[in-house]
């Protein structure tokens, strides 16, 4: 109510103001691919990493291509199935996780030496705060990359077969 803030901005209450300016993740490479295949190229080619995803489907697809390419690197899969079995405190010593949106909150992980964390995302199951919850459940992200399958605003020149390997990049 208005009393509240009449009585905090007076000099009896000495009301403090902190702001947190702590950026996690700042100064991460970030890239977004307009198509799925150069970044499953890239997810081949990446020793450590972590894969979010908004669809379980979808999050088994890409193992199992994963595994197919490399079947001599294990590669741990969450999803709503198998998440009693998860030893969760253990994440550190998988170097390539892969997960369905059941993993949103609570799964932390901070592997040695970072990982670089790849998200495919559909839109349909979690929201964009949800996104930025899946990503940062790796501590210590080395670089960031991301594809949007329903990206509605794909110019028409970026849906022409020569820019298929096109994708964006931030720093």
């Amino acid at each position: 109510s208005i009393n509240f803030i009449k009585y905090i901005l007076t000099d009896e209450y000495n009301f403090k103001y902190i702001k947190n300016k702590y950026n996690h993740n700042q100064n991460r490479k970030s890239q977004q691919y307009m198509t799925f295949q150069p970044m499953m190229n890239k997810i081949y080619d990446t020793e450590a990493f972590m894969v979010c995803c908004d669809s379980k489907a979808r999050a088994i697809e890409i193992q199992q291509k994963y595994i197919k390419k490399h079947p001599e690197k294990e590669v741990l899969l969450i999803v709503a199935d198998n998440m009693k079995e998860v030893e969760f405190e253990k994440l550190d010593k998988y170097p390539r996780i892969i997960f369905s949106p059941k993993v949103i909150y609570g799964l932390d992980s901070n592997y040695e030496g970072g990982r670089d964390v790849f998200c495919y995302y559909e839109g349909n199951t979690i929201s964009p705060s949800n996104m930025v919850q899946q990503v940062n459940r790796e501590r210590n992200i080395n670089n960031l990359y991301y594809y949007f399958s329903q990206n509605e605003f794909i110019p028409q020149e970026f849906k022409t077969e020569k820019l298929k390997n096109y994708s964006t990049e931030a720093n």
